[in-house]
């Protein structure tokens, strides 16, 4: 009787349709975003904390004094659109932070969705649902919904600026797909800068292989648009600060903090902090700050270019396999070993499924060079800045989906792997 229940369960399962599947994901989704955020929700309340700086500008863009962290004064910490993102829920629920969360639990539902557009795109619809479940019930994609940081809203623009472009690979959509890439590209450079040489690097990568080069005059279309969607904004940083500035500062002190031997690369909270200051010397705020250290940088990698170039390779592996110690928190705190395992076996679970889906994915390849560019240009970037695991959330729902294709090869394909 048991046996027959259970082939009459599966049956009915493998019998749903897609619809129904991609439902119950969305479900799944919204319903452990929000039992995280409900059982803890003075979760990333810390005062130290980027979150704390982002509610501040939230605050005084409400009060009418502008995108600024002290009264009165321009800030050019970070990019606009998260602390605007806060302001506007600010203005709608009230100054509480769990209502913010909440509202990141929906961003990270509708992100669940996108990485089934994609997985069904590159794929086929059962890679996407498969793709969609993983991006749901992953840990860290799940948690950092209930964190004041702006992955929530980068993802919400990245996920469809990837999907377009990938799009724009089949040739029946014309130039209308990479057109849209670059508009959401520059919505989500406005929320985290870190891509902002991004439409160049891809725009590289489909001038160097052969088989990609008629690409590259749509992928300088994307660039275009992209950079025209962030140009305001550094019009307006030029104005206020008398500097070209894309979108915020921070990538010198970055870069600073990166090629320091010997903290190897890493930044150590109040140690960094009082290096920092001490290189720096006497400086008239903290754009003359970041140059400054930018200088002291350069000198740095010029004098040790071989150290530089082994602590750099060293950091982009670092990248791909350091693990938190905790729940990314922006402080350092004691290991909690049940966090760490299930941080470890939920990413090295997802990594060697994307192997196995990035090796039977042949097919699929040129589809693929913009997940590609991305893991690629995250990697190097973060390797000669700052790494840190949490920056690493953003590739997530794109390694969700070469995982899915992995697993959708072995289960259903039947071990035929490199047939696929």
């Amino acid at each position: 009787m048991k046996k027959n229940e259970s082939k009459h369960i599966k049956e009915r399962l493998l019998s749903m349709k897609p619809r129904t599947v991609l439902l119950l994901i969305i479900l799944a989704a919204i319903i452990m975003r929000m039992g995280f955020i409900f059982m803890f929700p003075d979760i990333g309340e810390g005062q130290l904390m980027d979150s704390y700086k982002y509610k501040k500008v939230a605050v005084h863009i409400l009060q009418g004094r502008g995108f600024c962290e002290y009264i009165r004064k321009p800030s050019a910490f970070a990019p606009p659109l998260y602390p605007t993102f806060l302001a506007g829920v600010f203005a709608l629920f009230g100054e509480n932070p769990v209502v913010v969360k909440a509202v990141q639990a929906l961003l990270g539902t509708i992100i669940v969705c996108i990485v089934y557009l994609i997985g069904a795109l590159i794929f086929n619809r059962k890679t996407g649902l498969l793709a969609a479940g993983i991006a749901a019930v992953f840990p860290e994609l799940v948690v950092i919904s209930a964190y004041l940081y702006t992955e929530s809203l980068y993802l919400l623009f990245l996920t469809p600026a990837l999907y377009f472009v990938i799009k724009g690979f089949k040739q029946e959509y014309g130039v209308w797909p990479w057109i849209m890439s670059g508009f959401f590209l520059g919505l989500a450079l406005l929320t985290r800068h870190i891509l902002i040489a991004f439409p160049l690097f891809l725009a590289a990568v489909l001038l160097l292989f052969k088989q990609l080069r008629p690409y590259f005059r749509k992928a300088v279309v994307l660039a275009v648009v992209c950079y025209a969607v962030i140009t305001p904004w550094i019009i307006r940083n030029y104005i206020q600060f008398h500097e070209f500035i894309p979108i915020a500062r921070g990538a010198r002190a970055g870069i600073w903090v990166g090629s320091y031997l010997p903290h190897n690369g890493e930044f150590r909270y109040s140690e960094t902090r009082k290096e920092a200051l001490k290189e720096a010397g006497q400086f008239d705020g903290l754009i003359d700050r970041d140059k400054k250290l930018a200088g002291k940088a350069v000198q740095r990698i010029l004098e040790n270019p071989f150290s530089y170039m082994g602590l750099t390779a060293k950091k982009f592996f670092q990248y791909f396999f350091k693990l938190y110690e905790n729940v990314p928190s922006g402080q350092p705190r004691p290991v909690d070993y049940k966090v760490y395992a299930v941080l470890a076996i939920s990413y090295f679970g997802l990594l060697a499924a994307s192997f196995i889906g990035i090796a039977v994915s042949r097919r699929k390849h040129h589809m693929l060079v913009p997940v590609y560019s991305l893991i690629a240009y995250s990697g190097v970037i973060h390797a000669m800045t700052i790494v840190t695991p949490r920056y690493r959330i953003p590739l997530y729902p794109f390694l969700a989906v070469t995982a899915a294709w992995g697993l959708y090869s072995i289960v259903v394909l039947k071990g035929r792997l490199f047939k696929a």
